[in-house]
């Protein structure tokens, strides 16, 4: 099984997506869409990493026990654009490694459209605790803010066809979440396996 840790996307952002959708609807973009379900978005402070279902029974407790431990005061997230993604400028976030054939040249294909936003000190600092609760060494590389709206197929934007938008999506962040990943022939789903909430 593949679990991660990320944060669940508010039902306010998630109604601003749709309503962006229905403003901005492109019948060739949508043929080549496959949007993510409003109760999938989510942004990833953890990526997935895989456990057998075995370990999983015998460490879920300890697991979680030590994530309930993780402390951070509430604080905000703010997405500030839509966009195809991921550009050039952010190799490290591609859903595929470079090949050899590859390395070192523009990614002129978007696989997906996200929104993204800039990582505040709050969030890294709740990234880092919950890497250490896990007793993971932190990715090095530089942790972006952003949440997967709709993964591409095939689909190549012609001249001038663009989805980039300025947008002011915010959320307050007072919980985080432990996922599964099912992934599935229509899509991935994911699974809240436990919440952790702010000490009030």
């Amino acid at each position: 099984m593949r679990i991660f840790v990320g944060i669940k996307i508010s039902a306010d952002i998630a109604e601003n997506v749709l309503q962006w959708r229905r403003s901005s609807q492109s019948p060739r973009l949508d043929a080549q869409c496959r949007w993510i379900e409003p109760k999938n978005l989510h942004t990833t402070l953890v990526p997935p990493w895989e456990i057998s279902d075995e370990a999983w029974n015998i460490k879920r407790e300890v697991l979680c026990r030590e994530l309930r431990g993780v402390k951070f005061e509430p604080f905000e997230i703010k997405f500030n654009k839509i966009e195809f993604g991921p550009s050039f400028a952010q190799p490290s976030l591609s859903l595929w490694p470079a090949s050899k054939a590859t390395e070192g040249k523009p990614n002129h294909r978007p696989n997906l459209i996200w929104a993204i936003g800039q990582a505040n000190e709050a969030i890294n600092n709740l990234r880092l605790a919950i890497y250490q609760k896990l007793g993971q060494e932190p990715d090095i590389r530089p942790f972006r803010l952003h949440c997967t709206l709709a993964r591409l197929k095939k689909f190549l934007p012609k001249e001038g066809e663009k989805v980039e938008t300025l947008v002011d999506f915010r959320q307050e962040v007072r919980s985080f979440v432990l996922y599964r990943a099912h992934l599935l022939p229509q899509g991935a789903d994911y699974e809240v396996l436990e919440e952790f909430k702010v000490e009030d």
